[in-house]
Parts: structure tokens; sequence; C-alpha cells
């Protein structure tokens, strides 16, 4: 046996360089073609290895070896994970793809010799909690007492599997008695070997006995695989030396040592052995090594039958263990969410990111989108339940409904959560939040105020309002009458809205800067005013102060005529009446004026029609002509009155008093005191005389006529 072994291991040792070779080929056309990615790595892999179809372990016998594997999570395409074998045991060179269920390859395996070396494909990119088996055959080339071996992977990590009772050999040492014949299957994993062993004292008495292998199909005779070999019995106990071996010689021609029949139709070849030893004391071996067929199977069974003097020895049954395994993993699914978001709300809000909180099993995190956008959650594994769960959005103005989720599989909880199963896909999901618009209102309520009330009554006036919706600047007025109250509603609620009143105008009054009250108004002390819309409706005052233009007029008195010396100290009584514009009852009063003085009504509202009349003045020796009225604007109407309209500025008006002496008809007894006056008075004449001017206000608050009289120096 020692020669057959080496003359497998020789061929094992080179087909299993060939797999590696292979396995590289693959390793850079998978880079090439884009499975395997510049980073991958050596990763842990292997968790158990058992040796199966046994104890007893012994030398030189084929067994399988089965490993079981997990990969983590974060594996990548084209990362490995290795298993270094312990040197007493040699692989069967292999190939081995890993499908899973549906035929998809998880990873290739490459066996050698010394170890095996796995690759993943891109499956790992879409699956979670990847895992499967492995068995391929070998054999132990060592014995051993030590009941445990130790494998170790590529990341040096010790795996140990017991090997009960350690590895002996195969069957007694004894020298066999018979001829025997039997089989097995090489550790390159495409061949096997077939061993005839004969006692020479079993080969006959002939010169040149024959041994015959009768072979099953489909394996093919290949006269290059064919050992011819004796052995002293003497020299039985160290048949594991190879030097105890004669060779008669390898192949079809092997010179005078055997001739080599190769009946293929017979499934046959025949041995002659020339000049062979025949008196018992050698033990011949014939060892054929056969390709098996390229689609041999795990379970196929071949036979063998050796023919040696006529009589046929049956071999065991060999069957074929092939080496393979699988691999499984929890497919992982992506999960697409797109948001819309709908409702009168939806322009308020655009813009907005919303918050969806997502778990299954003990992962968790989070997924943010916009309106209108996608956001994906990737490798989850199928079968996985996600729930998913928005956190409440909220927005200024606006009202959010319970959002809605909606797709394949996808069960809206009603409560703005949902769950859904994964699958071995892209799951679609739609995310719906309805928004409405929180509506609110303004309303200006105009209030005018001021002494000019009155005139404006039926004033209108004019509020320009501005604000901004959905991006859009939007202008208009209100046209509102005092009393009255006008605005807008449906405006989105945070809506900013500026007001500003037209400038209003009107005769004989002046108005001031319009003043805004109200709650969260400000009053920008130009005429203009900003607030929010919130809920509701904003209450806005819009007061105007109006009063009126307030001008004056100015009496001067003056005395004629001969009687006028008579008179010096004599006071006259101005009667007025002003009709102030708006008013329905005139204001009426009085004021006393004398000679050379001026007397100056003050604060007439503009507009004002004022009739002026002295009362009838009388005095001892003197006769009163009938007063003149004159000024610009005044109309004397030639009874002691006159009248004229409050204009701007100072209405200056002349009152001329003709005063005539009455000749007396009977001499006087004393001196006579004019009414009002004294003749003791000191004239006033020339430019030395100083007249008396008094001012007096009209004091429209109080609906009369007041005077208020004050003395100043000045010429008459």
């Amino acid at each position: 046996m020692n020669g057959s072994s080496t003359v497998m291991r020789r061929r094992s040792r080179a087909t299993g360089a060939l797999v590696v070779l292979v396995g590289m080929i693959l390793a850079m056309l998978s880079g090439i073609l884009g499975a395997a990615p510049a980073h991958a790595a050596e990763i842990d892999g292997v968790t158990s290895v058992d040796i199966v179809n046994a104890p007893p372990y012994v030398k030189d016998a084929q067994y399988q070896v089965n490993a079981t594997w997990a990969v983590p999570d974060s594996a990548q395409p084209g990362d490995t994970f290795t298993l270094n074998f312990p040197d007493a045991l040699v692989g069967f060179g292999a190939t081995i793809d890993l499908p899973d269920a549906d035929g998809n390859i998880v990873g290739t395996c490459a066996v050698t010799e010394s170890q095996f070396v796995c690759t993943l494909t891109d499956f790992v990119a879409t699956h979670n909690n990847v895992h499967g088996t492995l068995n391929f055959n070998a054999k132990f080339v060592e014995e051993f007492t030590e009941e445990q071996i130790e494998f170790t992977t590529g990341n040096n990590v010790t795996i140990v599997t017991d090997v009960e009772g350690g590895v002996g050999t195969a069957g007694p040492d004894d020298v066999p008695t018979s001829p025997t014949k039997f089989g097995y299957m090489n550790n390159d994993g495409t061949s096997m070997t077939w061993v005839i062993r004969v006692p020479s004292e079993d080969l006959g008495s002939g010169p040149n006995p024959i041994i015959t292998d009768d072979y099953d199909a489909p394996l093919v005779f290949d006269p290059a695989g064919l050992t011819v070999r004796s052995i002293a019995k003497a020299d039985w106990a160290q048949k594991d030396d190879e030097s105890v071996w004669q060779y008669l010689g390898q192949g079809a021609t092997a010179g005078t040592s055997y001739t080599l029949t190769d009946r293929p139709a017979d499934t046959a070849f025949d041995v002659q052995l020339n000049g062979a030893n025949t008196d018992g004391t050698r033990v011949y071996e014939v060892i054929v090594v056969m390709d098996l067929p390229v689609d041999v199977a795990d379970g196929d069974v071949f036979n063998n039958r050796a023919v040696v003097n006529g009589t046929t020895y049956n071999a065991t049954p060999v069957p074929y263990v092939d080496a393979g395994g699988g691999g499984e993993g929890d497919s992982l699914g992506d999960i697409a969410l797109t948001k819309t978001v709908t409702g009168s709300g939806a322009p308020q809000v655009a813009g907005t990111s919303y918050t969806v909180n997502y778990s299954y099993g003990t992962t968790n995190g989070t997924l943010t989108v916009t309106d209108g956008q996608t956001a994906e959650l990737n490798d989850v594994p199928e079968g996985a339940v996600i729930t998913l769960s928005e956190v409440q959005a909220t927005g200024e103005g606006v009202v959010y409904g319970t959002p809605v989720f909606s797709g394949t599989g996808v069960t809206d909880n009603g409560d703005g959560t949902a769950t859904v199963t994964m699958i071995d896909g892209v799951i679609e999901i739609g995310l719906e939040n309805p928004v409405e618009q929180l509506l609110g209102g303004f309303d200006v309520t105009k209030v005018v105020t001021g002494s000019g009330v009155g005139v404006v009554t039926d004033a209108e006036y004019t509020v320009n309002y501005s604000y901004v919706a959905a991006g859009e600047t939007v202008t208009g007025s209100l046209v509102i009458a005092d009393g009255e109250t006008d605005g807008l509603a449906g405006l989105p609620v945070g809506t900013v809205v500026t007001l500003s009143e037209v400038a209003p105008t009107a005769a004989n009054v002046t108005y001031g800067t319009p003043v805004y009250t109200g709650t969260g108004v400000t009053d920008n002390g130009d005429g203009t005013a900003s607030f929010t819309i919130g809920e509701g409706t904003v209450a806005i005052g819009l007061e105007n102060p109006v009063n009126f233009t307030l001008y004056s007029f100015a009496v001067t008195k003056t005395v004629t005529g001969d009687g006028a010396a008579k008179v010096v100290d004599m006071s006259y009584t101005v009667e007025y009446s002003a009709m102030v514009p708006g008013e329905t009852e005139p204001r009426e009063d009085t004021f006393e004026v004398r000679n050379g003085t001026i007397y100056e009504i003050v604060d007439v509202p503009e507009g004002t029609v004022v009739t002026l009349s002295e009362v009838k003045a009388t005095a001892p020796g003197v006769t009163f002509a009938t007063p003149k009225f004159t000024g610009p604007g005044v109309t004397d109407n030639g009874d002691g009155t006159a009248t004229f309209t409050q204009g701007a500025g100072l209405v200056e008006i002349g009152l001329e008093n003709a005063v005539t002496v009455v000749p007396p008809t009977t001499p006087p007894t004393k001196p006579t005191t004019p009414q009002g006056g004294s003749t003791t008075s000191l004239a006033i004449t020339g430019a030395d005389s100083t007249p008396l001017i008094v001012i007096a206000g009209l004091l429209l608050a109080s609906g009369a006529i007041a005077l208020v009289a004050r003395r100043r120096r000045g010429q008459a």
C-alpha cells in the first residue's frame, strides 16, 4: 500500500494545486465582474467540524468531514473564510458551490489537501443570518493516539474535533492469505483507486500467471494509471516503506516484467506476470487509478472484480460521497417610504421634514422625509415585522390629522402607526399627512374723534392692507366710515398683515396721525400697523383724530365825528353769532370794545359764518349813526350788522361809530357821563394814543362763545 499511497498523494497534490489555481481565477473573474468589492477581507465563518462514518479512525481510509459555518451580517461579497487542516489529515480536492434552496449560490469553496477557502457571493449583500454547511472528503495520513485534533481558521481561531480512539491502521498487519480486491475514492475528488492483492501461491502453477481486473462502466481504464509491484512476505510488516517493494513497472509497457492486455469492450484488462514467483514467498499487488465520470453524483456506487487463477474475487462496493454543502440566510428587503402632504395647509408647511421611527427585533432607528420625497430603509431581514410611527408633526397656523400609511401588506393601525412584514424585495409604502390650514381674520372699526367730527360725518376712510400668502404678496383696501367695521376672513393663521390708512383730508379740519389699537396690534406711529393672524378674529380699533383748523378775527373800534370827544370812555357792546361748520345751532356771545381798541376772537374754526351786530349806543348830547363794518370779506348789511366767513389767518374788521353833537336847547346845569364811559376819560388821539386790544377765545368744546380779554399796547 505504501507505493500506491505515494502515487495517490502525488496526484492529489497536483489536483489540489489546480483547484487552488481555479479558485484564484474565479476570484479574479469575480472581482472583474464586480461581484467582489475591493475591500474583501478574511472573516470568521467556520463554527464546527465533525468527522463522520467513524470511529474507528484508520489511516488511509476515506472519511467525510462536515463543517458548519455562519458569517456576520456585516459580511460583504468577496469576503472569505478559511479552515486549515491538521497535518495528519489530507483533504480531497474539490470546488464546491454552496447553494440555497432556490439555487442561489451563497459562496464557493475551494478544498485542497491542507485547507478550504470559501468566497462569499453577492448573496450576503441581500441577506442576513447567512449560514450553512460544507462537507468534503479527507483521509488520515498519519497514525496517532490522541483523541482530538485541531483545525484553525484563517483568523487563527482554534476548532477542536474529537477523534475517539485515535487513528490506527486499517485491518490486521498479517500477511494476506488469499486474493483480495478493494477500492477507495482518491483525495483529488475526481478519481478512485482499485487494489488487487494476490499471495504468490495463489497465482497458479503456470510460468506466466494472469490477474484480471473486471470493472464497472462508466469507469474507463487508462493504462497510465496502472502500477504493478510485489513484496516479500517477510517484509510485509514494513509495507509502508516503499523501499521494500519491488516495482515491476507502470503503464502499458513494463519490459519483460508483465504484459498488459486492455479489453475495453469487456470493461476489463489483463496483467500477465512474466516469470512470476509462485513459490508462496511473495505478495503481488495490482493498483489502478481510474477517473470518475464527469457526471458522478453523490451516492453513485462503483463495483470491481478480480479474477485470479480462474477464481473471481468481488470488491466491496465503493460509494461516491460527493463534496458539497449549502447555505441560507434571511433575505434582505428594502422599504421605500414616500411622503405626501395633502389638505389646505400643505402650502403652509412646504419644506417641512417629517421623522418616522421604525423598529424590528432589536433594531430601531429613524427616517427623515419631506413632501414628495422617498426615504429608504435597506437590508431588512425577510420576515421581520416592522413597526412604523411618525413623530407628531406641528406647524404654525395648521393642524395635522392622523398620518395614513398605505401599501401592499401594510397594516395601518389608525393611530399614526403601521406594521408590515418584510419580504424579499422592495415594499413601497405611502405616508400621507393630511394638514388643514387654520384660518382667522381681522376687523377694523373706525372711530373719528376730535372737534372736527361734525364736519366729517359723511367721510369714508380707505385702509390698505397687505400680506404674504403661499409666497405671493396680496394687497387690497377697505373703505370704512365712522362707526363702521370692515375686515377680512379666511386668512391663514400666522399671516402677518400690514395696515396703512390713506391720509384723509376735509375742508376746515386737520387730521392727526391715525391710532391703531387691539390685542397683538403694533402701531408703528406713522399711520401704519402690523399684526399676526391667529385663530379667530383680530379686533382692531382705528381712531382718526380730526380737529377744526382754527384762526381768528379782530374788531378795531373807531369813533368819529364831532361828538367823539364826548364819548371817550364809552364802551360799545358787540353781539356775534358764530355758525360753526357741522353744527346746527350757532354759538352766541358779546364783547365790549372802546374807541381805539382792538378786540380779537381766537380759535375760530375755519369756515365759521360770523354775524356781528352792535348794540345801539346812546349818550346825552350826541347822536350815534348806524355803525359801519369794514374789512376784506366782510359784508356790512347797512343795519348795524355784518357777516363774514372765517378764513385762514386773521380776519381784520373795522367798526366805525360816527357820533354827532346835538345842539343844546337849554344850558346844561352839570356835566353828563355817557353810558359805559366817562366824560373825564383821556381822549386817545394822534400818535400818542394807546389802543386797548382784547383777545377772546372761541371755546368750541362748550358750545358757547367765551371772552378772554387782555390789554396790550399798540397804536390806534
